[in-house]
């Protein structure tokens, strides 16, 4: 008589012991204003482009950057756990319409900002009205931007918010983003471009809209390599590039994510293959 072990079964009990896969999001503020959770009725730790688009998501931990680098150790995931081993390096352009990004050069501006854009989504302390900026006191177009190291691979979605909220003429801002094999100074004018035009200071203030406040990028980053991200002004009404908020989301698992599946998977096989008894009456 033979007698088995359902190795379906066992499968799904073992894959279930590792429970579903979590997104993991960094979310940086930049500016001289910490986001805090409002007196008012809206909590600014969740009024932002990523909380807007993904309802279910309603992590609050953001990480306050100014003008200096963040040593691997100290950032912070959106659950507020620790983001081991990734560091950030900012950077700003130190020549009129460079495209290359100095780690070395410290942005010049660090600002609350908020001076004519300060209502609807960019009300109290929201990650949206400071800032940080670059300028060269002379009109020059800047940029500013930063490196982030130490993400493991996957493919991310990115939301960033870029104005200068204390202009109340037109703007664009325009942003690159991108990956390298090596850390150091980057060229960012080869990569993915997308651009904000505010025509004044009140428009696009009444919620966060794709394109009209902030832009998305999906990039795929490959094991070892940084990431890399450039706000540049335009030349005329705002040369200077302006970087307010930035959201990393793992968009998808890392390979590695799907290699410890794929193992436990074998494994699996392999017990199941080992409890088929065959047994004579």
């Amino acid at each position: 008589m033979m007698k088995r072990i359902s190795l379906p079964g066992l499968t799904i009990s073992v894959l279930a012991l590792v429970g579903p896969v979590q997104a993991v999001t960094l979310m940086l503020d930049f500016g001289l204003t910490p986001v805090i959770d409002d007196a008012g009725p809206a909590d600014s730790r969740i009024n932002s482009p990523y909380h807007t688009v993904n309802g279910s998501f309603t992590d609050t931990a953001w990480n306050q950057i100014q003008t200096a680098d963040i040593a691997s150790g100290n950032l912070v995931r959106s659950d507020n756990t620790a983001a081991t081993g990734i560091a950030l390096n900012i950077g700003a352009t130190t020549t009129n319409l460079s495209t290359t990004l100095n780690l070395a050069s410290t942005p010049s501006g660090n600002s609350a900002l908020g001076g004519f854009t300060n209502t609807g989504v960019y009300a109290d302390t929201s990650v949206g009205k400071d800032g940080i900026f670059t300028s060269d006191g002379t009109g020059g177009t800047r940029a500013v931007g930063f490196q982030l190291s130490g993400l493991a691979a996957g493919t991310y979605d990115i939301y960033i918010t870029a104005r200068n909220t204390s202009l109340g003429g037109n703007q664009t801002q325009n942003l690159y983003v991108g990956t390298s094999a090596a850390t150091g100074n980057f060229n960012f004018s080869t990569y993915t471009t997308k651009s904000l035009t505010y025509s004044s200071s009140s428009v696009a203030t009444g919620s966060w809209t794709e394109d009209a406040n902030y832009v998305h990028f999906s990039v795929s980053i490959s094991s070892g390599e940084v990431l890399n991200l450039a706000s540049y002004g335009t030349a005329g009404a705002e040369p200077r590039g302006f970087l307010n908020s930035v959201q990393i989301v793992s968009a998808i698992p890392e390979p590695s994510t799907y290699a410890s599946f794929t193992g436990i998977g074998v494994l699996a096989l392999c017990i199941g293959r080992r409890l088929r008894v065959s047994r004579t009456p």
